[in-house]
């Protein structure tokens, strides 16, 4: 077996002036780890953001997610990024299915992404698509 390096995708040439924060992936954690969400269910979206241009600092990745209950919107960095390196936005966000939900096969939940130096913003979309089956994909 191979041991196997993971790379980012970084631009050939990045413009050293500029940071270029993007959402890498994400975990969702739920208290009964099961893949599915239900009615009444908590559970945690953890954002991983990469740099891949300059230094960033002052993160702050926030969210909205229309039909869901959030706990907390926004998530500031504990440390800049530098340029190649990827960091979670730990403790992630906090989110609740309504006990009134009924199901659904796709939500989607708007993620920005800003940095005071130098300063940026990105926006991203995750999208949970069919829960039944734990296909999650990402679109940005």
């Amino acid at each position: 077996m191979l041991p196997l390096k993971l790379k980012l995708n970084q631009p050939s040439n990045p413009t050293p002036a500029e940071a270029n924060l993007k959402l890498h992936d994400f975990q969702i954690k739920e208290a009964d780890d099961d893949g599915l969400l239900v009615a009444g269910e908590s559970f945690r979206l953890i954002p991983n953001i990469s740099n891949q241009g300059a230094k960033a600092s002052g993160i702050t990745v926030s969210l909205s997610a229309p039909g869901l209950e959030l706990e907390n919107e926004e998530i500031k960095l504990a440390k800049p990024l530098k340029p190649g390196m990827q960091a979670e936005a730990i403790p992630g966000f906090a989110l609740k299915v309504p006990d009134s939900w009924s199901g659904a096969q796709e939500i989607e939940l708007n993620l920005k992404i800003t940095n005071r130096t130098p300063a940026s913003s990105r926006d991203e979309k995750i999208r949970l698509v069919d829960w039944q089956t734990r296909d999650r994909t990402r679109n940005g």
